[in-house]
């Protein structure tokens, strides 16, 4: 039992630190959640643009009808997409 008040009164002494490092910490935290998700989407985004620009490498390039155009010019902006 006499440890249990040691210990409470060193959290007792030390109060302010704790208090600034949960401080920290509620800053902190959010700030690094934020930017490992930002990545992750980042990420995803790639990955959709270069499988919908491998998906498209099987149409011939020959074709000049307004689909064919249309099709060229979403494969070029999927592939600066992917290599962001």
């Amino acid at each position: 039992m006499e440890w249990l008040k040691q210990f409470i009164e060193l959290i007792n002494d030390n109060a302010g630190v704790i208090a600034v490092f949960s401080f920290v910490a509620a800053i902190v935290v959010p700030i690094v959640i934020y930017r490992m998700q930002r990545q992750d989407a980042i990420r995803d985004a790639k990955q959709d643009a270069q499988d919908q620009l491998d998906a498209m490498n099987e149409v011939s390039r020959f074709s000049f009808t307004e689909e064919g155009r249309k099709h060229y010019a979403k494969k070029g902006y999927l592939r600066k997409k992917a290599n962001r």
